[in-house]
């Protein structure tokens, strides 16, 4: 089973057990009782979902109408399930405390008491996974154009406020690039027809890290490769003072696909501001770089 489909299965199998326990509990309740329930934990259930959901659309601020609709049932999925689940077990054990005094069998009763202790401390470990910190917060997502792949930049508040870094795509829930930094400078820019993303981190001012991400349409995979479009910056600078070549600063200051396969990227070092243009299909992937400055520009 292809793990894409799990998240779905589980939402799917989360609505049948609230039917299911919505018609076992509620048949030995009075039709007030029962639409006072039945309210109430509709009324938690779409409240949850309602705040959950109102978040994951947050990340997709700035993307086309298209990219936003392909990703709402994807949402559902990771939101409305969870919701149902979290409220099942409180409503389960109410009811079955509730039915107690009906069970006229001293053994039906234990059972009943049993099945709502097991249920309490599910609704407890519940209650205690919402509040509690996931592990991760102040989520940043970039889809590409398409909506079927993204970056997306977290902070790891269980690894002492590290960021992490994660390339994904919809259709997987495995990340296929991953790499811990510091909550400092990373860009990350789609070509307009999202087989390229282009990569970078920065974090701290003497390294600037890229990675190129290309989608194979035979293989229909993402092929991912380091770059190190700053050599040639670094070579020249080495050619200063030897007291004071190691010391090279570089900024990153943007980056922009000028078509489908060419992106440019603005740099700044000790020796001024500097374009490069790399060629995305490019094998050994050299940019030309072009000096455009011996100060350092504000481009935007």
């Amino acid at each position: 089973m292809k793990s894409s489909l799990i998240q779905p299965i589980l939402a799917i199998l989360a609505v049948i057990a609230t039917c299911f326990g919505l018609g076992m509990g509620l048949r030995r309740l009075s039709p007030r009782r029962r639409w006072l329930l039945t309210s109430i934990f509709f009324l938690l259930v779409v409240s949850n979902f309602a705040v959950e959901f109102k978040y994951y659309i947050s990340t997709w601020k700035g993307y086309g109408m298209k990219t936003v609709l392909s990703q709402i049932p994807t949402a559902l999925c990771y939101t409305l399930g969870p919701s149902i689940v979290f409220f099942l077990f409180p409503f389960l054990a109410g009811w079955l405390t509730l039915g107690l005094k009906r069970s006229p069998s001293t053994e039906r009763r234990w059972v009943k008491i049993v099945l709502i202790s097991v249920l309490s401390v599910l609704s407890l470990r519940s209650l205690a996974g919402l509040m509690m910190p996931s592990g991760n917060t102040n989520t940043v997502t970039q889809y590409a154009p398409n909506g079927q792949s993204y970056v997306e930049w977290f902070e790891r508040i269980d690894e002492e406020s590290n960021w992490q870094i994660q390339f994904k795509t919809t259709t997987r829930t495995q990340p296929i690039f991953t790499r811990n930094t510091v909550h400092r400078q990373s860009l990350a820019t789609w070509d307009p027809t999202s087989t390229y993303c282009l990569l970078s981190d920065a974090p701290d001012n003497g390294n600037i890290y890229f990675w190129l991400f290309t989608y194979d349409t035979a293989s229909k995979q993402w092929q991912q490769t380091s770059l190190d479009l700053l050599s040639s910056l670094a070579a020249e600078h080495s050619k200063l003072d030897p007291e004071t070549r190691h010391l090279l600063r570089l900024g990153l200051l943007k980056i922009r696909w000028v078509s489908p396969t060419v992106v440019q990227i603005w740099v700044t070092t000790n020796e001024g501001t500097f374009l490069l243009r790399l060629d995305a299909t490019s094998p050994d992937h050299i940019p030309t770089v072009e000096k455009l400055s011996q100060a350092q520009l504000d481009i935007k």
